[in-house]
């Protein structure tokens, strides 16, 4: 059935495909829409060697150190203890985001690159630049998303220097799941080797991204992971997304950060992920924090 999919969706030219009780929020969408219409060198900006700029010092999104501040005073008015919760908070998201086993390795074969749809558009810098920096431009990348995603992150990274030729839009998938199988399928069906690829994601689904891979695609057995190296802080204020309007408010990206703990245990239940050991210190940050920011229900 998979296989079925992928080939019609290579058949019909990686046509975008439409997915009832999936949609994006409105503000996710018409932000994607915006990236697509608009000139990406203005929305991601470029530094003088032609890089997006994405480093922690100067994240994307409009200023919002205000509704930072007004969050922070909230949690205060609660009786939180803001700055032993946001170490916690920090703890689980450098769980999150890194692992030294995830380093892009000179000299290795990769058969492709995959990257995740999501409204945090920033990603398409992400995979230009890390094609650029690791001298992968020979890799196909494989867009993944559907409601437009696909689409709004290969153009903006295809204005960014990504080679038209080696990217390919995979508009089917609505979640995490399906990316990871469509994404590989499409790898495997252009006739890439994938036991060796690199996955693109936001900074707190990189471990989910990675488990969910080495599950789900059999035949992989290396997951290198493309990750902004953004901190807690810059994440929280500014998200990673270009319109200022559709940046996630800071309660609910700490509330997505702390529900990744939780849904490591479900989907290894329901054979979705392989089973993730999350350490001592992680799991106490997580069990000081998550009332506080009260994790949304497990969705993948």
């Amino acid at each position: 059935m998979v296989a079925e999919r992928v080939k019609k969706a290579l058949s019909e030219g990686m046509s975008a495909a439409t997915r009832d009780g999936h949609e994006l929020t409105g503000a996710a969408r018409a932000g994607i829409g915006k990236l697509v219409e608009a000139e990406t060198r203005e929305a991601i900006p470029l530094d003088s060697a032609g890089r997006a700029v994405i480093a922690d010092s100067r994240v994307l999104g409009g200023r919002r150190e205000a509704a930072y501040d007004e969050w922070l005073n909230r949690l205060r008015e609660r009786g939180v203890d803001t700055d032993r919760a946001l170490t916690d908070l920090g703890t689980i998201y450098d769980f999150l985001r890194r692992d030294p086993a995830w380093e892009i390795e000179a000299g290795r074969h990769y058969g492709g690159i995959v990257v995740f749809g999501s409204p945090d558009i920033g990603g398409a810098g992400v995979v230009a630049n890390m094609v650029h920096d690791h001298g992968l431009a020979g890799v196909p990348v494989v867009f993944s998303g559907y409601q437009g995603e696909a689409e709004a992150f290969r153009v903006a990274a295809e204005r960014l220097g990504l080679a038209a030729s080696r990217s390919v839009e995979e508009p089917l998938a609505r979640n995490t799941v399906e990316n990871a199988i469509y994404g590989v399928g499409t790898l495997r069906a252009s006739g890439r080797d994938t036991s060796s690829l690199i996955a693109v994601t936001t900074p707190f689904h990189a471990r989910r991204v990675w488990a969910t891979l080495m599950k789900r695609s059999p035949e992989v057995e290396h997951v290198s992971m493309g990750v902004a190296d953004v901190s807690l802080e810059n994440y929280l204020k500014y998200g990673f997304r270009t319109e200022t309007q559709t940046v996630s408010n800071p309660d609910a990206i700490a509330a997505n950060i702390t529900g990744e703990i939780p849904r490591f245990e479900k989907y290894a239940r329901t054979g979705d992920i392989v089973e993730v050991a999350v350490p001592d210190e992680v799991r106490a940050a997580y069990d000081a924090v998550h009332e506080i920011f009260r994790p949304l229900p497990p969705k993948f």
